[in-house]
């Protein structure tokens, strides 16, 4: 990764790559695989654990052992004392670790608070998969500030898009710090098994990306509070920890509060399973188009649609068979377009699908 190696002669660098959830694993274990094959770079890991059982899949599949597990994850937990506890525990790794230099991803709490705690020790940051913007910062909540906060204080920002370049250097970022390097984990997406198919679906255009807190879940309703602006019978998609979308729609609205009915049975009942629940997220698109999914890999698919898309737009795609994924536009050509997953595709589920 450009501006991270060092010469033949330069001494042995320390440097920390700090992630706590399945897709930051996701799109850093090529990373830390890379840095730890090259000569010079002492490469350590340090995960948070904001999602416990969903990141343990993750480094078990990439072979990857931390060096630093600060397990932070506690049941019903608010913003802001899981941030108190990530950068106090983080900034107690950095002053034991003493890295020369760390490694974010994306738009995380962990992402900002090792950003922060790094920042206090004047050790510099690198950020991967820099430079998105939505221009408001409640869309996405709160991940729009994290990664503002992070572009701030980062002095190497590794931008998967022209896009997101041209953002960054709009924000007065030097463009000698910017390198751009594609889609998220490139080496893994290159070697990405695909498959062809033909699967009908709808494409969903996201215009609102929020999290949410469940009060309780039934068979056909959800209670839960937001900060989000939704409105009474506006039709959401309630993502539970991003693996499973059930549709819905707005029954009501008190402050926070909101009530919704459930379109389809959802994956729990209640509000005890922590790993279906803890990260509740709602979205909410107006725009839907019938699509076909032409090809997949584990990390992206091939779609045709007529639903007017543009780079780094976030994709609900719904396969006919209730499938769903989240995904972000790569690329677009004409009625065709290419799409990056935000979690994994199950290549298994395909051939029984298709």
């Amino acid at each position: 990764m450009a501006g991270l190696m060092t010469s033949p002669a330069s001494s042995t660098k320390r440097i920390m790559t700090v992630f706590g959830t399945r897709p930051e694993a996701i799109n850093m274990f090529p990373v830390v695989h890379a840095l730890r094959a090259q000569p010079g770079i002492d490469a350590r890991v340090c995960v948070t654990a904001q999602h416990r059982d969903l990141l343990d899949q993750v480094l078990d599949i990439a072979q990857i052992v931390p060096d630093v597990d600060l397990d932070v994850m506690q049941p019903n937990q608010t913003l802001d004392a899981l941030l108190a506890r990530l950068v106090t525990g983080l900034g107690e790794t950095f002053d034991r670790e003493k890295p020369d230099r760390i490694l974010v991803h994306g738009d995380t709490l962990t992402t900002m608070a090792g950003t922060i705690a790094a920042y206090f020790r004047k050790i510099p940051v690198g950020h991967v998969e820099a430079g998105l913007r939505s221009g408001d910062i409640y869309q996405p909540w709160p991940e729009e500030v994290n990664r503002r906060v992070t572009g701030v204080v980062a002095d190497l920002h590794f931008a998967p898009t022209e896009a997101a370049a041209d953002a960054l250097k709009a924000e007065n970022v030097d463009p000698a710090r910017i390198h751009v390097t594609g889609n998220d984990a490139p080496d893994t997406r290159r070697a990405a098994e695909r498959k062809r198919v033909y699967l009908k679906a709808d494409a969903i255009a996201v215009e609102l990306d929020a999290k949410a807190d469940v009060i309780n879940v039934s068979e056909t309703g959800m209670t839960g509070e937001t900060d989000a602006r939704i409105i009474v019978g506006e039709h959401v998609e309630v993502s539970f920890s991003g693996l499973h979308y059930v549709p819905a729609t707005v029954r009501w609205i008190h402050g926070r509060r909101f009530g919704l009915k459930l379109l389809a049975p959802p994956p729990v009942i209640g509000a005890a399973d922590e790993d279906l629940t803890r990260d509740i997220r709602l979205f909410v698109g107006q725009t839907s188009r019938r699509a076909v999914v032409r090809n997949v890999s584990s990390t992206g698919l091939q779609i045709e649609t007529d639903l007017p898309l543009h780079k780094d737009q976030q994709v609900l795609v719904k396969v006919l068979n209730g499938w769903s994924i989240m995904t972000r536009v790569a690329w677009v050509d004409g009625i065709r377009a290419g799409v990056s997953m935000v979690e994994p595709v199950d290549l298994i589920s395909f051939e029984k699908t298709a």
